[in-house]
């Protein structure tokens, strides 16, 4: 049987429960009928692993500072879409990542929080691509957070400045009182971080002062900072000696730079003058004046910038009892120059010096007005090993101090010997270097007395321009 429609119209007829829709052109048999009809195959949905969630790392962080979002039981193969923002709604705030679901319906994304946000309460959303909201969690961003290292200091001593939370590319400058010390950008490697090295000015008064932080982005921060007055300290190598010895003012705590004078007894007499090392410590080397009194003196410092003078005390030797020797060079190989130099004789004998037990002379002078000679001599030669030079004099007791000859493995060279040292000149101040003198000095020197580690030497402490 043929089923026709009416002219132009459509007609609808079911058959074994499916519905088969024809135009007036076409037919529809009996036998057409009774053909099974193929169903579409279904469109697969996406699978679901349990109920939706979602975590975050962690609930609170500076601007620029990284965080994890992941959640798990989402379609298979979807895109989601991280925001953060005031709320969850139509404001979606600001785009963070994206994530692809994974087959088993989990999802991670690393994210950061978006630099210049401001600190407070914001949410993160999770959204489809749609932008539709599909769940949310509250997030807190934190203000910016500054910290300083030490609270107190003495000037040339330092600290630092650093804080979290800060805008990429920020610049920061530190201040102690109206000094500027120092300024520092943020970095970009994460949480807005940035770290500054200062030192105290040497310049600042002692006492309160404040550290303020200016950003060109975010309010300035302050502190209070104590500057400590600073530990001054001075020290004499050696502490006693006949007038013209020479002697080690060591010094601390003063400011770089600055200029110190050494003043000798009570007149407070100028014996030296230097300037500090940017370490803020120096030595200088001084002389007793000629003149002083034998006992006890004052050794004053006084510093150009530092208000407090320092003292320590110096013992002025009889240089009548207790007369001295010392060599430029405690060794040395034969052939090899030194010079023996002498204090606290009578002024205008005739002192003569000898090496070793056979009393080979070296050379002779004539004590100066000081009472002070000074004798060129040459290394005879001699096997290696240490012997004593002695010094005689008439009326003085003889004096010997130690000098070794060190062995040498190729033949010498004639040496030109050095001219006999003359008498020094009235009103100049020779210098004794390194005159040690023994704690305990007998009232009458032994006539052998022997003086060990006299050894001159033409170093300059740190700082010294001498």
């Amino acid at each position: 049987m043929k089923i026709k429609s009416r002219a132009g119209a459509w007609i609808s007829v079911a058959v074994g429960g499916l519905l088969l829709v024809a135009s007036s052109t076409a037919g529809i048999t009996a036998a057409d009928a009774s053909t099974p009809a193929v169903a579409p195959s279904p469109v697969s949905q996406p699978a679901v692993t349990g109920q939706p969630a979602m975590q975050l790392s962690v609930a609170t962080g500076y601007q620029e500072s990284p965080f994890t979002v992941s959640g798990s039981g989402y379609p298979s193969g979807e895109q989601l879409n991280v925001f953060m923002g005031p709320n969850s709604g139509y404001d979606m705030g600001d785009f963070l990542g994206t994530a692809r679901v994974a087959a088993d319906g989990t999802f991670s994304v690393l994210v950061s929080i978006p630099a210049g946000t401001a600190p407070g309460q914001q949410v993160i959303t999770l959204r489809d691509m749609a932008s539709q909201p599909l769940q949310s969690l509250p997030f807190t961003v934190l203000p910016p957070v500054m910290s300083v290292s030490a609270m107190a200091g003495i000037r040339g001593s330092g600290f630092t400045v650093s804080g979290v939370g800060y805008t990429t590319g920020e610049t920061l400058t530190v201040f102690l009182g109206r000094m500027q010390l120092g300024s520092a950008q943020v970095s970009g490697a994460g949480n807005g971080t940035f770290s500054l090295p200062v030192t105290v000015p040497y310049m600042i008064p002692a006492g309160q002062q404040t550290i303020e932080v200016s950003s060109d982005q975010d309010p300035s921060q302050q502190f209070a900072f104590d500057v400590v007055a600073p530990s001054l300290a001075l020290s004499l190598t050696p502490a006693s000696g006949i007038p013209g010895a020479e002697f080690k003012v060591n010094v601390a705590g003063y400011i770089p730079n600055e200029t110190v004078q050494v003043l000798f007894g009570p007149n407070r007499q100028l014996i030296q003058q230097s300037t500090v090392g940017t370490d803020a410590s120096t030595y200088v080397l001084a002389n007793v004046p000629y003149g002083a009194a034998a006992g006890a003196d004052m050794v004053t410092v006084v510093g150009s910038r530092t208000t407090a003078p320092q003292t320590a005390q110096y013992t002025v030797l009889d240089a009548s009892v207790h007369p001295q020797i010392g060599l430029s060079a405690g060794t040395g190989a034969a052939g090899a120059g030194f010079v023996i130099a002498g204090a606290g004789y009578t002024p205008g004998v005739k002192v003569t010096a000898a090496f070793g037990t056979s009393g080979l002379r070296i050379g002779s002078a004539i004590v100066d007005a000081h009472g002070t000679f000074r004798i060129n001599g040459t290394v005879p030669t001699a096997s290696a090993g240490t012997r004593n030079i002695t010094v005689t004099a008439p009326g003085t007791s003889t004096l010997s101090t130690p000098f070794t000859v060190l062995a040498t493995s190729k033949p010498l060279a004639t040496s030109k010997p050095l001219a006999t040292s003359k008498p020094t000149t009235a009103g100049s101040s020779p210098t004794l270097r390194s005159m040690v003198v023994p704690a305990a000095v007998p009232s009458q020197s032994p006539a052998n007395w022997s003086v060990p580690g006299l050894v001159h030497t033409d170093e300059v402490g740190p700082g010294s321009r001498l």
